[in-house]
């Protein structure tokens, strides 16, 4: 028999029938199979399972059965890490699991977990039909049901451009894997899967930068997910969503917090085309709120607040959300965590909300009075920020005028009035000595805000360079590089700032701030130049290690700059680097 290769997916017990069949037919004299194991005995010497075994070996090109055994050990073994490796790409959102997937299509149906994430219906009915069990059987590896993995999967949005794929086609096909998905989920549900049931947080899913870096605080991960919290606080999947509500999943309070971060008000909707979801992007966290009506106790209104997310905001006061609740400063990031908790309207104040935002919180009874962490009231934390908007809202809901004089001071600073400053300073010459370091910190906002105007003003009033603030003691020049305000860069550095300076928390640099905050697009200035702020940085010396630090990719444009002045990620092939970002064009 001619001899030939192994199929792709070569399955070891197949083999073993075959010897065994083999056997069998030559030992009931069958011609066929005589002849194919003749080559392998000896003289008078019967037919044995070995005999078989090699002939079944030599016939795929194996020199003897043991060489057989143990490539197929092996291709089992890569077939095995590459599922691994695309399940969890899956749950985190990668391009790289659609990759595997096509260099490796056999992925789909290599098992019910693969099944679920890739929302292949057909092929879930029938092992339902085969196997009711199946669907409520947890993974030996992860304690993982099947509904969970399609809840957490991200294939509802998950696709790489395709040059040889017209865009309807691609968006067609998209929607298709969508719709999938949920029938998956409703085979799963019919056939007894508990939309409530919890399980072990045991897969590593926490490379989801497009999620994980955008959430200010993650206290209080729960160790037990439920399909809810997968399908709307990570996955952002509506359409599951919904179906699990109507199947009697109960929402909880860390699940509405996490949803809302879906709806980054500073970034697009991801998707092939748009209106994959909602215009604003707040599909989940509606529906949440249609069936949960938020506790006294609730503070899941500290993400939108992060986000400066109105409509969130809006959503969520309306669903019971109490604006004077303390909110812990753990929920608003690391530089945060050990601050003491606070109400909303100063915090909304403190960290450059809009108007709009606070006006929402003020309607819906929040306190005028209440004091921040650092003491201040709203009002004059608007004052010295040069917020004259939040003030006069404050004021129209009975706030009372308490500024003092150094309020008034950096009001005018704050506001890049230079006649003000100055007759302040005249009339009022101890100004120079009460004026605190913290009070200075308003360099750092207005930096934040790409006032270069203020902050030059405050520059030349005497306001030194490297003007720290806040719970991670960052400069003005981490507050404009992480906004993008380049020109403020600019004439910070001009004036002596430390190019290499130091936070707090992280041990991070401005350059390090400049590309994180270009890749997750933070800050408040807006008309933003990542790329010139991270250009300024790298003209100015900045130390480069720092450059790739982080797990949040920067933007492209900052992403191309560094790899043009040489700055590779660690570990990457920079060939391949340039490649992917449009610097050089595949080998021909």
């Amino acid at each position: 028999m001619p001899s030939a290769g192994l199929p792709e997916r070569p399955h070891l017990g197949q083999l073993r029938r075959q010897a065994k069949e083999l056997k069998d037919a030559a030992l009931s004299e069958d011609p066929v199979a005589l002849e194919r194991v003749r080559p392998y005995l000896s003289a008078g010497a019967p037919v044995t399972l070995a005999t078989a075994q090699l002939a079944v070996a030599r016939e795929h090109g194996f020199a003897s059965w043991a060489k057989l055994k143990t490539e197929v050990d092996s291709r089992t073994a890569r077939l095995a890490e590459q599922v691994s490796e695309f399940l969890r790409r899956s749950l985190i959102g990668s391009a790289a699991a659609v990759r595997l997937l096509r260099a490796e299509p056999g992925i789909a149906a290599y098992d019910i977990r693969t099944v679920a994430v890739l929302g292949e219906a057909e092929t879930m009915r029938r092992l339902i039909a085969a196997d009711p069990g199946a669907a409520v059987r947890v993974d030996h590896e992860t304690g993982w049901p099947p509904l969970l993995y399609v809840c957490m999967s991200r294939w509802h949005r998950l696709a790489l451009p395709e040059p040889e794929v017209a865009a309807e086609e691609a968006s067609r096909r998209l929607w298709a894997r969508a719709a999938g998905m949920v029938e998956v989920a409703r085979l799963l549900l019919d056939a007894g899967a508990d939309p409530n049931a919890t399980v072990d947080t045991t897969l590593d899913t926490t490379v989801d930068s497009r999620m994980d870096s955008r959430i200010a605080g993650r206290p209080g991960e729960p160790a037990r997910w439920s399909p809810l919290y997968a399908a709307a606080g990570r996955a952002d999947n509506a359409a599951i969503t919904a179906l699990l509500l109507e199947r009697g999943a109960r929402p909880d309070d860390h699940t509405v917090y996490l949803a809302a971060f879906h709806a980054d008000p500073r970034r697009p909707a991801p998707g092939i085309r748009p209106g994959l979801r909602g215009p604003a992007g707040h599909d989940c966290l509606r529906l949440l709120l249609r069936y949960h009506r938020l506790p006294a106790v609730s503070t899941a209104l500290a993400a939108p607040i992060s986000l400066d997310d109105a409509e969130g905001a809006r959503l969520m006061l309306d669903a019971g959300a109490d604006p004077n609740r303390p909110l812990p400063g753990e929920l608003f990031g690391e530089a945060y965590r050990d601050e003491p908790a606070a109400p909303s309207v100063p915090l909304a104040i403190r960290l450059g909300c809009d108007a709009t935002l606070v006006g929402l919180l003020l309607e819906h009874g929040g306190d005028t009075g209440a004091a921040g962490p650092d003491g201040l009231s709203p009002y004059r934390l608007a004052v010295r920020e040069g917020r004259a908007d939040i003030a006069e809202l404050l004021l129209r809901h009975g706030a009372r005028d308490e500024a003092t004089v150094v309020d008034l001071f950096l009001t005018a600073c704050s506001g890049a009035d230079r006649d003000g400053a100055t007759r302040l300073l005249r009339e009022h010459p101890e100004l120079r000595d009460i004026v605190t370091d913290r009070d200075r910190g308003v360099i750092v906002a207005a930096a934040d805000r790409g006032d270069i105007d203020a902050v030059r003003l405050m520059l030349e009033l005497g306001f030194p360079a490297d003007t720290r603030t806040g719970p991670d003691a960052a400069t003005a020049l981490h507050a404009a590089a992480r906004a993008g305000s380049a020109d403020v860069v600019q004439i910070l550095l001009a004036a002596g700032a430390d190019v290499d300076a130091r936070d707090s928390i992280g041990d991070a640099s401005p350059l390090s701030w400049g590309v994180v905050g270009s890749g997750r697009r933070l800050g408040h200035n807006p008309h933003p130049d990542w790329a010139a702020a991270v250009r300024a940085l790298l003209d100015a010396g900045a130390d480069t290690r720092q450059a790739w630090a982080g797990d949040t990719f920067p933007s492209i444009d900052v992403a191309r700059l560094l790899v043009e002045r040489g700055i590779n990620v660690p570990g990457k092939p920079v060939a391949a680097m340039r490649r992917s970002l449009g610097l050089d064009s595949e080998p021909g």
